[in-house]
Formats: structure tokens, C-alpha cells, sequence
């Protein structure tokens, strides 16, 4: 990446500077080190290898602390590690906790494609909200991700969801319903 900086986490831009700094700690490849997800190397690694794994654990929270505005830097003031102060971001801003676990599922129920809007944007909404009932620890299943995504379609969709209505369960997901959808919203727009 040209740009290794992002806006400065605030307190209300968490959900943007999220995104960015994803991107960011993806482009140095240290995400997995901040999602806990690469353990350090064992034992019988070189002392080259450990030095590696260190530099790469301090580019993970230095990345993130050079990333938070000053006011909200003591939060993670007294951490120097990468996935820990991530944790400790995470869940200032998103707690988990009950009131917000639902209020996340009612607007994934709830969330319905504006008008004139793309089903590629209105995808995009619904697996945002998905992405932050994850953070809190919610799984949606899979057959309602992929019922949500076809619930509120405007009319000129109808034909297409009786369809998919039909297929079977091992069909019926998200990608597969939103790749026929897709192609159904090209096939109308041709045909107007």
C-alpha cells in the first residue's frame, strides 16, 4: 500500500478506520498475528526466525497504535501487543453484550434494499452486519443470510425468488442466491 496511514481512530469512526486498518495489517502481513491466528515459532526455530516473528508483532501494534488519535491512545497505552490492543479497541467500541447482539440482529431482519440500489451494495450491507454479529460472538446460519438476502426484493424479482424457493438446501446460500441475483438485476436491466 502507498498510503500506511489512515484517518485516526475516533470516537466516531470506528467502523471505517476498522476496514482501513484491516487492509493495512494485510498489507504487512501481520492481521494473523493480531487475530492471535499465527502462534510465535517454537522452540526448535533459528534465532533469525524469532527475531522476524518479534519485528512482526511490534509492526502489528505499532501500526495500530500510530493509527488511534491521542485522546484515545490510553486505552491502549500501557500494551505492546498487537492482538491485545486490538482486543482492548474491539471492545470499547463494540462491547459485547446482549442489548447490542440484538440490536445487530434486528437490523440484519430488518434491512431491506433501498430503492434504485444494486443487489452488490445491498449484499454488501447485509454481510457488514454479519461481519459485526461475528465480533460480538453471533452466528447467523446460513440459510437465513441467504433468506434475508431475497426477503424484501422489489416485484420485478418475484419470478427469480420462486425459483430459488425451490432449490435445495445445499444450494440455498448467500454466494449462490447472490450470483443468480446478480445475474437476474443484469438480465432486467437489458430487458428495460
Amino acid at each position: 500500500m502507498n498510503n500506511e496511514k489512515v484517518a485516526p481512530l475516533t470516537l466516531d469512526s470506528y467502523p471505517s478506520w476498522k476496514q482501513d486498518m484491516i487492509a493495512i495489517l494485510l498489507d504487512r502481513n501481520v492481521y494473523d498475528i493480531v487475530l492471535g491466528k499465527e502462534n510465535p515459532p517454537g522452540e526448535d526455530a533459528t534465532e533469525k526466525e524469532k527475531m522476524r516473528f518479534k519485528k512482526r508483532c511490534n509492526k502489528a501494534f505499532s501500526s495500530i497504535y500510530l493509527n488511534v488519535s491521542k485522546d484515545l491512545r490510553p486505552l491502549i497505552a500501557d500494551i505492546t501487543e498487537g492482538k491485545k490492543a486490538w482486543e482492548v479497541i474491539q471492545k470499547y467500541f463494540y462491547p459485547e453484550s446482549r442489548a447490542r447482539t440484538i440490536s445487530l440482529l434486528d437490523q440484519f431482519f430488518s434491512c431491506s434494499i433501498e430503492i434504485n440500489e444494486k443487489i452488490g451494495l445491498y449484499a454488501a450491507r447485509l454481510r457488514k452486519i454479519l461481519a459485526d454479529l461475528l465480533d460480538c460472538g453471533e452466528k447467523v446460519p446460513l440459510k437465513y443470510r441467504a433468506f434475508q438476502l431475497i426477503r424484501f426484493l422489489p416485484d420485478c424479482f418475484g419470478a427469480i425468488v420462486q425459483a430459488i424457493y425451490r432449490w435445495p438446501d445445499d444450494q440455498f446460500t448467500f454466494d449462490q442466491v447472490l450470483n443468480e441475483l446478480i445475474a437476474e438485476e443484469a438480465r432486467l436491466e437489458q430487458c428495460s
